[in-house]
């Protein structure tokens, strides 16, 4: 009988036992599982976290953003991951463990072709394009030859590279060039209606004046004015003054023309940014975006195109914001800048505010510095029919001050301060130089698989 007992209690603890050491395994299995995902979300997180602030300034990275198809992936190692570094050793100890990373560009369209009234149409300038940023991890315990478990994760999120700033001599020949317009302070479409008499502004009691200025006397800005005066014969209405003494701007026309989406057209058809495929962000309406994680502490974040559906109540930027980044803001409607309008940093901008079939307001609330350059033209303007609609920007007879650029159909002269001195300045920083992209990296993830490999050399 006491023999039978302690064999019933053997075998119940050699079950006990091996139960203890199945579940131990089992265990070590899920929290290796686990904790390999946890290191590969931090990696994740933390990459795209310090995308645009730090990463982008890496040559290697700029090299694959700005031509994925001539450039092989580029690794990520641990020691560009700090706070990932401390997650792992948190949860496995230092040299226990490993992370390998790669990013690559994947699905790259170069071309973003677009039917569009029954004509085919190139929506890409230049280096432009739409693709897949791919970002890979694998994440594995013991040494890296011959790991006693790994994993491997990979994680797809929509690219675009959109040029906000070119050379002149970049765009021949280049298709659709969004960003031609940075080569201007003062841009009028229909100069030939509006300055059709010498003495213009005489005859209707304005008694406003323009001065043109700029940031950098080695980087100036154009001047355009479709078939109006020449230059000596604007400066002597004295209502378009020039900052420096005795200059002279010539009245340039787009030279090279600029280059319409179906290919050269007149610039009276120009339409920048159009291509809705090089949209980052669509938004139905103002309160939409600045409710958005894109505006935070009266600072707007800008990286790329942004563009505002509601036609009727369009884009209203509250007094006293300032941004971040470079960009585009697109109102299908109207504009209004109720104050204040800024960078945040010397370094920030180019930023664009642009309405397609609306006019712009600034000052709306306030009088206020402006950082922007200022875009109404509107995309069926007919420089042939009189009564063509005309977009122009209103001061609200409130003193002009725009560091950018004034690109619009109609001058609005008299919606100036009377008794200020109204200036654009050209922002010769931001809008002349070297080539400059906004890289948008998607917030929603579009793909991700998992590969676990455990207990491989065990």
């Amino acid at each position: 009988m006491v023999l039978g007992l302690v064999a019933i209690m053997m075998a119940f603890g050699a079950w006990f036992f091996m139960s203890t050491v199945q579940s131990k395994n089992v265990f070590q299995i899920f929290f290796r599982a686990d904790a390999t995902r946890i290191i590969a979300e931090s990696a994740l997180a933390e990459w795209r976290a310090t995308f645009l602030k730090k990463r982008i300034q890496e040559p290697g990275l700029r090299n694959l953003l700005e031509n994925p198809s001539l450039t092989s992936p580029i690794t990520i190692s641990l020691s560009d991951l700090p706070h990932t570094q401390t997650v792992g050793d948190n949860l496995n100890g230092r040299g226990n463990w490993f992370l390998d990373g790669e990013i690559s560009i994947h699905a790259i369209d170069d071309l973003l072709m677009e039917n569009v009234g029954g004509i085919q149409k190139r929506g890409t300038f230049g280096k432009e394009y739409q693709g897949i940023l791919r970002l890979q991890f694998t994440v594995g315990f013991g040494e890296r030859a011959r790991p006693s478990s790994s994993a491997h994760f990979s994680y797809d999120f929509d690219l675009k590279l959109t040029s906000l700033r070119s050379s002149p001599q970049d765009r021949i020949n280049q298709g659709y060039t969004t960003d031609a317009l940075n080569d201007y302070v003062l841009y009028i479409r229909g100069g030939k209606n509006e300055f059709q008499f010498f003495n213009v502004w005489n005859q209707r009691n304005i008694d406003r004046t323009l001065t043109i200025a700029h940031s950098s006397a080695g980087m100036k800005g154009k001047v355009f004015w479709e078939e109006g005066p020449n230059a000596a014969t604007m400066e002597a209405t004295g209502r378009i003054l020039f900052a420096d003494q005795g200059e002279r701007l010539l009245i340039s026309p787009p030279d090279p023309p600029l280059i319409g989406r179906a290919g050269p057209v007149h610039y009276s058809r120009f339409l920048p940014f159009a291509s809705a495929q090089m949209r980052f962000y669509e938004f139905l309406n103002s309160d939409e975006l600045f409710s958005s994680p894109l505006f935070q502490d009266n600072t707007l974040h800008l990286n790329g195109i942004y563009f505002v559906r509601n036609g009727g109540n369009g884009l209203v930027i509250p007094k006293g914001t300032t941004f971040t980044g470079r960009g585009v803001l697109i109102s299908l409607g109207n504009i209004s800048i109720e104050g204040s309008f800024t960078k945040k940093s010397p370094t920030d901008g180019p930023c664009f505010l642009y309405t397609w079939v609306g006019n712009i307001t600034a000052n709306a609330v306030e009088q206020g510095r402006i950082e922007a350059s200022l875009i109404a033209l509107r995309y069926n303007y007919d420089p042939y029919n009189q009564t063509s609609p005309v977009s122009t920007v209103s001061f609200s007879q409130r003193k002009a001050d725009v560091l950018g650029g004034l690109l619009v159909d109609q001058l609005n002269l008299k919606s100036m301060a009377a008794s200020e001195d109204n200036t654009i300045t050209y922002d010769s920083n931001s809008l002349s130089g070297p080539a400059a992209f906004s890289y948008s990296v998607g917030g929603q993830l579009r793909g991700m698989n998992a590969t676990y490999r455990l207990e491989e050399n065990n």
